[in-house]
This record gives C-alpha cells, structure tokens and sequence, in this order.
C-alpha cells in the first residue's frame, strides 16, 4: 500500500451519511479533485457517537474504500464539528492600551480575542471557533483596529463549541486510524466560501443548510460569520409528520414526499388525488392538497423559528439554501415568499466544473477552507539517504547521549 503524503481526505460527518472527498495537492499548491463517496453513518446519534467501535469501522472501511480505489491512501484529514452538543455564543473582552503610543498591535488584538474566549467557562464545552466579529476602541466601532490610537480595546466575538468528551472521542477514533488532523471546521464556514459570493458575504447574506435533521442557519457579514443557529427540522422531520398523519411507513413518506410535494400549495389542484399505501397495506386514495397542508404546517414553524433567531432576516439580505432537503418542490420560492427576500438555491457554475451535487457542497467547503487558512501544503519527496546517513541517523542519540 502506497502512502501518499499529499492527498488530503475531507470528511462530511452527517447525520445520515458519511461523505468523503479526496484532493491532492502539487508543488504549485494546485488542488485536484481525485475522488468522492459516501457511507451510510452509524455509531452515531444526532452526532454524538453511541457506539465508537461502530464508528470507526464504518471510517476504517470508508478509507479502506478510497485506498482501492487510489491505489494510495490518504494520511491527512479535515472534518466538520460533530453537531452533538455544538452551540453558539457571544462573548465580549476589554483591554486597556498601556503602551505609550496608544497604538492597537497584533498582541492587543490578540489580547483582546483571548479575554473574550477566557470568560466561555462552561466545562463540558470545546470551543472550535472564536471568530472577532466587531471591535470598539474608545467606543467608536472597527472592523480592523490596528495601528490605531486608544485607550480602551473592546471585542464582541462569536463562539461556536461542541460537547468536549465527544470531540475528544471523535479525535481519538482518528488517530486510532493513523489520520492526522489537520483542523475541525464548522460546516457553514466552508460552504460558505464557495456558494455565497465574496461581496454578499462582505455586505451581509444567509445562509441556510437544509439537512435530514437539522436546518442551520448563518448569518455573513464584513466577511464573518457574525451568527449562527442549528434549528431541529430537516427532511426527515416533514417525512416522520407524514407517516404519523397518513398512517404509512416511513419508506412510503419518503416516496410521498419526493413524488408528491409542492411547497407552495396555492398551486395545487383542491380535486387532484393521489394513491398512497398504508401501514395495513391497504391503497388508498387521498387528495394531494391535504398532504401538501402538513408540509406546510411543518415549514411554516420552520419559517417563524428562524425569524425569531435571526430578526435581521427581514432586512432584505439574500439567502443561499444549499442541503438535501433544499430539493423539495417549490422550497426555494416558499422562502422567498415567508422571508421576502432573494433565494439561491443552485451551484454556483465555478463549483459545478468541481462536483455538480448538492450533497458534496459541504465537503469541499470543508477542503476550501482548509486550503485557504494553509491547514495543509505540498511535501516534496524525501531522498533515498545514502549508507553514510543512515549509519550516522542510527549513531548520533549515541554520540549526543555522551555529551549530554
């Protein structure tokens, strides 16, 4: 098995689904594209995982998969923040200018950030991201104070954590697998960079991830995520109101749902009919309006939920919805018409050239982000060492021991 030093595994961690990407990187820091698949998940639970020897088998033979498939094997990976436990706060750090110019540097700043992160003391909690999103110097408001003058620094920063016993875990399971890693990301930092454009991000823009579980929400601003929030409705929560108010299986929600959904219900015909099976295998006839009703209820309160995190929502600022559920018929123009703002709900053309799937939108965020803030870089191929070397490798402890 040939270990190749350069590529890099990127890791999706879902609550259904696993889902890899492979890139290598050259001398030029080019990345290419080698491979991508998924798995289904288990081991966890909402992402907390339930059973670690599950898991790591599942990502054993996930790289065991990529490794045939390569003929190399990936020794490197970045991953998304397990969702178990995973919050966000705001915390604000203080700090007096006490050098003689008055003068805000790197180390103030720093400082600063470091104050704010030090006053988030819940012991359960790991914090993945302190992300500055607004700073004061005598009270007047700064995207950027350095090399300017005052005598009070104040940051307001945005913290994103996640359950720490679990995160060790995820970690140690990792390491198990002899995969180094080389960061853990927040899903919407990533995707964030290659779905909403530079100048939305910099002057404000949503963005909505529309899972199986879980609906996340973030809000961009000077380029920052300035706000987040993990709402629990996804695909699957409109498939289990389903089942529960048809009488069906789970199996037949889903087919329901992806056959006969309309988000936007004005448009359906109040006569229109269509066949569904029952939990007691009878076939039934029920009218598709009705059916349409109870995705709505469940969208309606997805809808208010989201208002109520994020008032600024109504500020006519665009929303990006990427996820598997941003499939479902006439979602788009249901948010656009509850939200009455501009909704995107495609690939961007420069991402399509990449991978043209909704469900691999995450994981190449997760690699982007990483490429960007230098997680990882090229490594040049080692010289055979020649006798001599080896024979001085293997003698110099001896010969520093001596002199110690």
């Amino acid at each position: 098995m040939k270990i190749n030093k350069n590529l890099i595994l990127s890791l999706d961690i879902g609550s259904n689904q696993i889902r890899a990407l492979v890139c290598e990187i050259d001398q030029n820091r080019e990345i290419f594209v080698k491979t991508f698949l998924a798995t289904n998940s288990k081991g966890l639970v909402k992402g907390k995982i339930v059973n670690p020897v599950e898991f790591k088998n599942v990502l054993d033979d996930l790289v065991a998969k990529i490794t045939k498939k390569l003929a190399e094997r990936p020794t490197k990976v970045i991953v998304n923040i397990p969702l178990s436990g995973l919050s966000f706060n705001f915390r604000t750090g203080l700090l007096a200018i006490k050098n003689q110019e008055g003068l805000v540097g790197q180390f103030e700043k720093n400082k600063c950030i470091e104050r704010a992160k030090n006053s988030f003391n819940f012991v359960d909690k790991q914090i993945m991201h302190v992300i500055p999103i607004l700073y004061k110097l005598d009270n007047k408001e700064s995207i950027n104070p350095i090399n300017k003058q005052g005598h009070l620094l104040e940051v307001r920063t945005h913290l994103i954590s996640c359950d720490q016993d679990n995160i060790h875990e995820f970690i140690y399971i990792l390491h198990q697998l002899n995969l180094k890693l080389l960061g853990i990301v927040y899903d919407a930092l990533g995707t964030g960079e290659i779905v909403i454009p530079f100048t939305n991000r910099k002057e404000g823009a949503f963005l909505m991830d529309f899972g199986s579980q879980f609906c996340r929400i973030s809000f961009f601003k000077n380029n920052l995520l300035a706000n987040s929030a993990v709402i629990g409705i996804g695909g699957e929560t409109i498939s289990n109101d389903l089942k529960q108010c048809l009488n069906v299986s789970f199996q037949e929600a889903e087919r329901i749902k992806q056959l006969y959904i309309d988000a936007l219900v004005f448009r359906i015909n109040p006569d229109e009919v269509v066949e569904i099976i029952t939990n007691n295998n009878e076939r039934i006839k029920v009218k598709k309006i009705l059916i349409c009703q109870i995705v709505e209820a469940r969208l309606n309160e997805l809808v208010n939920l989201v208002k109520k995190k994020f008032p600024l929502i109504k500020d006519n600022y665009p929303l990006f919805l990427t996820g598997g559920s941003s499939r479902l018929k006439g979602i788009d123009k249901f948010f656009m018409k509850k939200f009455k703002l501009k909704v995107t709900n495609f690939i961007p053309e420069n991402v399509t050239k990449v991978i043209n799937d909704q469900d691999y939108l995450n994981v190449l965020g997760l690699l982007i982000y990483g490429y960007k803030n230098n997680a990882f870089d090229f490594v040049p191929s080692k010289k055979k060492a020649t006798l001599l070397e080896r024979v001085k490798d293997i003698l110099s402890p001896i010969f520093l021991s001596n002199y110690a």
